[in-house]
């Protein structure tokens, strides 16, 4: 699988990019930020592509006086259409695009028009959740509150309506996107892989199962969810089904509502069948697990 990022500056999208090289799954990064700043970032050049000119000028002026709210909003609008022509014309072919929230709006179809999976990957609360939470404190301490400019929210929600996945960084922002009605029914929530080495804890997975509770009571569709990250033994597995039991019920111990993401779990459960069918455990190399320990 050969995976393309899109990011306006560095943000976290370097890190992964490391990750998916190690992988082998990197196809480009591409940023708003010259390759002076982003060569401190480790990657090699051949990975990296660049559309400086807009973002360099904002970043620019933002010392100097001539800088006001309202010449921010419009270089905001600037670079984020800007580079989104300039990555539409330029972009490889890949199996899916991850671009940060406000990129993409026109090429994320275009990587699914060619088949690939469009993933908008946003690094906070959903926008009319974080606008409306601003205006209310605001109002709390009675100060003034300068309102995005439009075209930010109409820009996010657009991109949201498109992707393929959202990726969220925390509850809270998960809970934001529910609140906002963007989850449909049928739609998974999951916790992260590949950042790091343990995703799917008991206490992750019980506060996204009150989130898809408190949801579904409040508006009655039913969200799905999928643990991955962890999960590696059967009798883990079972803990994990015993919270989705007593908290959301038996209509969720279904497949099209609780899925585990986690090979390593199937292969526990090879071993498990292995064992009721010969009545001794099977070593781990017997099957696609390659465990370092052996």
């Amino acid at each position: 699988m050969q995976i393309t990022q899109a990011v306006f500056g560095v943000y976290h999208h370097f890190e992964l990019a490391h990750q998916l090289r190690r992988r082998n799954h990197l196809r480009r990064i591409y940023s708003t930020w010259p390759w002076a700043r982003l060569q401190r970032e480790g990657l090699p050049r051949e990975f990296v592509r660049t559309y400086p000119l807009v973002h360099t000028l904002d970043t620019l002026l933002r010392s100097t006086p001539i800088y006001s709210p309202t010449l921010s909003g419009r270089f905001n609008q600037w670079v984020s259409d800007s580079f989104d022509h300039w990555l539409h014309r330029n972009i490889e072919p890949c199996d899916a695009l991850i671009a940060i929230s406000g990129a993409g709006l026109t090429t994320g179809p275009l990587v699914q028009l060619r088949g690939g999976k469009f993933i908008c990957d946003r690094g906070s609360t959903h926008q009319r959740f974080q606008d409306d939470i601003m205006a209310q404190e605001y109002q709390r301490w009675g100060l003034p509150y300068n309102t995005p400019p439009l075209h930010i929210l109409r820009r996010e929600e657009a991109i949201y309506a498109l992707a393929d996945a959202i990726t969220v960084p925390s509850n809270v922002a998960l809970r934001s996107f529910l609140a906002m009605g963007v989850l449909r029914p049928g739609d998974f929530i999951k916790t992260s892989t590949g950042k790091t080495s343990l995703n799917a804890t008991l206490g992750n997975n019980q506060v996204m199962l009150e989130a898809i509770r408190d949801h579904y009571l409040d508006t009655g569709v039913a969200i799905s969810m999928k643990p991955a990250g962890g999960i590696r033994t059967a009798k883990q597995a079972l803990q994990f089904l015993i919270a989705v039991k007593e908290t959301l019920g038996d209509a969720w111990l279904t497949n099209e509502r609780y899925r585990f993401g986690a090979s390593s779990l199937l292969n526990d459960l090879l071993r498990q069948i292995e064992k009721e069918r010969t009545g001794a455990y099977q070593a781990p190399y017997y099957f696609s697990e390659a465990a370092e320990s052996y």
